[in-house]
């Protein structure tokens, strides 16, 4: 029984986290931001709701490579660190 309570509690956690960050974002879409502060708004979201060290966004524009449109890092770099 402790271990379906710890589980329920757990699974509400999540659901709270994934509600606050869906939350921040359409306050920021509400505010009509420029797409790329949206792109980068749920690259930012998404990646710690998934546990994620590292998530991007990616465009596929017709027959040419994909080209990168957002991204999040759990790590805080600059471009001087690369």
């Amino acid at each position: 029984m402790a271990l379906a309570q710890l589980t329920s509690v757990a699974d509400q956690a999540g659901l709270a986290e994934e509600q606050a960050a869906l939350r921040r974002v359409a306050t920021l879409v509400a505010q009509q931001p420029s797409p790329d502060e949206v792109f980068t708004a749920v690259a930012e979201a998404v990646g710690p709701l998934l546990g994620a060290d590292l998530t991007a966004m990616l465009a596929y524009p017709g027959d040419g490579p994909a080209v990168t449109i957002a991204g999040w890092s759990a790590l805080e770099m600059s471009l001087s660190d690369v």
